[in-house]
């Protein structure tokens, strides 16, 4: 029937195993009444309300309900019609409303003995395109502390009730308490308070709901259990902006090994069959120091893993930061089996929906690349310093060996664009700002094979120092013309001033004899020296040169395969 009564349609049935479904022709409330019979003709009947709603297909935007608009589609209900809800400008005890800006928060009455179970319910959803959903609300709570709660539930059959989502200490700012007396929505955990010190401001929780991406129809409800207001000043619960969307925020590791280091080695196992395990989510940053032993890998490129390291205190090798490690529990010393990065961590850090995209692209060349990064914000009045990296990292190094005779190293960082230290791209963000950054780099000698490049560019909030969101881009073949050929590589050479000794980088295993020579500023070879098959890195003795600048070319079969400039001090 309609609510005024107008009948629809009656469905008979003789099997009480039936299931009955009625096709409703609109969205609307309506009353339904289920009339029995026994075979002795004793019969009953009762009538309960529904209410259909449209369902909320969700796509990669995701929804957001900031309830400004006053949505028909939120309903408030109980289990005994007390119901204390109201839409409007919260006015929770120290909180600062903004005109306009509705949420859904108690009053609560004073009445002795007053006791509330209701909840605000949400419309439909269909999450059935996501893969990584993650749900966001701000909250506020002004409990009586063990006595009052609230909890999140959610619904995907009627027959299957109401289930809480989430648990104690999970996600972001979620439940933290046990044994609520009041037992929100039936619950004896959820939001909380041990001690009454309220909120005066809106506080931002998350939580992951994986088991969800699945379902093609789920609603919510937000549902409190609550006494009277007291004198202590209690006002219950109040919420706004939920919004749920698919986690598209990309993690990263950032790990700092050395190939001489047996402890190191074993690290690099536990690094690789985490990344293995969750390889959608996060990508591995490998930065090569140079302690506790030599490791070519540094000296090919020394610069970004020492300004990296000291960025974040990098006490030694292994160590790894997961998204920046604004949090102690997000980096790893590998000293126990506590202390690596784990699955827990990974989706705990990665809960934020990221306020920014980025998006990368480039060109991959005969001897270099080029490429754009674009950082777009979603979110208004973003004011946090935001740093942008471009990570070159080599997927496979196979030229070296390390400790325990390994010669196959993953994900190297060949060099950090612009500069080791990033990219500040400042604090004036909104919705809809974006900000580009260009760039190039040349084919390092020490570069393998081009066809394992990767690019990774990255976003940091300075602020906070937090990873926001990252992208990816594996070589492939480009198009283009270059001034620049092949054989005209770039020597890297370290150190560089150098005394006694410097170190050349010649790029892949030598296969067959060539030269190194050094030419003065004038033009004549003062240095000449034979580097036999099987050298990708040649120590050169230069202690007998004066003190100054010198060309170094590197000629293999007559041709010249590298050159650079060396600078010599005493």
């Amino acid at each position: 029937r309609t609510t005024g009564g107008g009948v629809l349609g009656q469905i008979a049935s003789t099997n009480p195993e039936d299931t009955i479904e009625f096709p409703f022709t609109s969205i609307n409330e309506y009353n339904v009444t289920l009339n029995v019979e026994n075979d002795l003709g004793c019969g009953g009947d009762t009538t309960k309300t529904i209410s259909l709603k449209p369902i909320h297909t969700l796509t990669s935007d995701g929804y957001l309900e900031t309830f400004d608009d006053q949505p028909a589609d939120w309903l408030v209900d109980s289990e005994d019609g007390l119901e204390s809800w109201v839409l409007g400008e919260p006015d929770f005890t120290g909180y600062i409303p903004v005109t306009g800006d509705l949420g859904w928060y108690t009053n609560l009455p004073p009445t002795v003995g007053y006791l509330e179970n209701s909840w605000v319910e949400s419309p439909c959803f269909d999450l059935s395109a996501l893969s990584t959903p993650l749900v966001q609300l701000d909250i506020m709570k002004s409990f009586v502390p063990g006595k009052d709660g609230a909890v999140m539930q959610y619904q995907h059959r009627v027959s299957e009730g109401w289930n809480s989502l989430g648990v104690v200490d999970g996600g972001i700012n979620w439940y933290n308490s046990y044994g609520i007396f009041n037992t929100p929505g039936g619950s004896s955990f959820g939001w909380g308070l041990s001690q009454f010190e309220p909120d005066e401001a809106w506080v931002r929780a998350g939580y992951a709901v994986d088991a969800l991406a699945d379902f093609s129809y789920v609603k919510f409800r937000l549902a409190i259990g609550t006494g009277e207001e007291q004198s202590m000043g209690n006002q219950g619960f109040a919420f706004d902006n939920f919004y749920l969307a698919d986690g598209v925020k990309n993690s990263v590791l950032e790990y700092f090994t050395n190939s001489a280091s047996a402890e190191a080695g074993a690290a690099d196992g536990i690094v690789e069959e985490f990344v293995a395990d969750y390889s959608s989510q996060v990508i591995d940053l490998q930065y090569h120091m140079d302690y506790p032993g030599e490791d070519p890998m540094n000296l090919n490129n020394p610069i970004p893993p020492s300004v990296r390291a000291f960025n974040y205190g990098v006490p030694n090798v292994p160590y790894a930061v997961l998204n920046g490690g604004y949090k102690p529990e997000y980096r790893y010393d590998f000293s126990d089996p506590t202390q690596v990065p784990n699955g827990d961590d990974l989706k705990s850090s990665s809960l934020d929906i990221s306020p920014f995209d980025v998006s990368l692209s480039a060109n991959f060349l005969s001897s270099s690349l080029e490429g754009r990064v674009v950082v777009s914000c979603k979110e208004s009045n973003f004011d946090n310093n935001i740093q942008l990296y471009v990570v070159v990292i080599e997927t496979l190094v196979t030229a070296y060996t390390g400790a325990n005779q390994t010669t196959a190293f993953r994900n190297v960082v060949l060099d950090i664009l612009p500069a080791a230290t990033g990219k500040l791209l400042g604090n004036e963000w909104g919705v809809g700002v974006s900000k580009y950054l260009d760039f190039s780099w040349d084919y390092a000698s020490y570069l393998e094979n081009e066809e394992d490049l990767m690019l990774v560019a990255f976003i940091m909030d300075r602020d906070h120092d937090q990873i926001l969101q990252s992208a990816s881009l594996e070589y492939t073949p480009g198009t283009g013309q270059e001034t620049r050929t092949a054989d005209e590589k770039t020597l890297a050479i370290f150190p560089n001033p150098a005394y006694d000794y410097a170190y050349i980088n010649l790029g892949p295993m030598v296969e067959q004899a060539g030269v190194l020579r050094l030419v003065d500023l004038t033009g004549r070879s003062v240095l000449t020296s034979e580097v036999l098959p099987g050298y990708s890195i040649y120590k050169l003795d230069i202690s007998n040169l004066s003190q100054g600048v010198y060309m170094v070319q590197w000629m293999d079969s007559g041709v010249l395969r590298g050159h650079g400039k060396l600078v010599h001090v005493h």
